[in-house]
C-alpha cells in the first residue's frame, strides 16, 4: 500500500509542479494505475489528500514515502517520476527542481538503476507519441 501511495503523490507532485497539468501527463496516469494494478478511485483518494498540502508538505510527504520503502519500490517509484515528468518532451525548470530536492533527500540509489527501470517500464506505456 505504500509503494502504491508513493506513486501517485508522486504522480500528483510531478503532474502539479510547473503548473500547467496536459492531457498526455494525465493520459500517462491512467496507464501507470493499470500497469500497476491499482485503481483509478485510488489516485482520485490519493489527489483528494494530496490537494490538501502545501507543495513543500508533498514533497516531505513524497521524500519520507519513498524512504519507507525498499530500494526496488524507490527505484520503480523515482523511474515513473522521470517519466512523467518527460511525457510533454521537455523537463520543465520547476520539475528539475522538484527532481533533484526529492532525489538529494531520499536513499541514494544509482541513477543508472532508475533509467534502466525508466527504460523498461517506457516500452509497457502506449507509446509516448500517443501519450503526447
Amino acid at each position: 500500500m505504500e509503494y502504491a501511495q508513493t506513486i501517485c503523490r508522486l504522480y500528483y507532485l510531478m503532474i502539479h509542479a510547473d503548473g500547467d497539468v496536459t492531457e498526455s501527463e494525465l493520459r500517462v496516469g491512467k496507464q501507470i494505475m493499470k500497469l500497476e494494478g491499482l485503481a483509478e478511485a485510488m489516485l482520485e483518494a490519493e489527489f483528494e489528500n494530496c490537494r490538501l498540502l502545501s507543495k513543500p508538505e508533498l514533497t516531505d510527504l513524497c521524500i519520507s514515502s519513498l524512504n519507507r520503502l525498499t530500494t526496488k519500490y524507490q527505484i520503480r517509484s523515482l523511474a515513473w517520476m522521470y517519466i512523467v515528468s518527460e511525457i510533454d518532451w521537455a523537463v520543465d525548470k520547476t520539475e528539475r527542481l522538484v527532481i533533484e530536492q526529492i532525489l538529494a533527500n531520499t536513499v541514494k540509489v544509482p541513477h543508472s538503476e532508475i533509467a534502466l527501470v525508466e527504460s523498461e517500464l517506457s516500452k509497457n506505456l502506449v507509446s509516448f507519441q500517443e501519450l503526447v
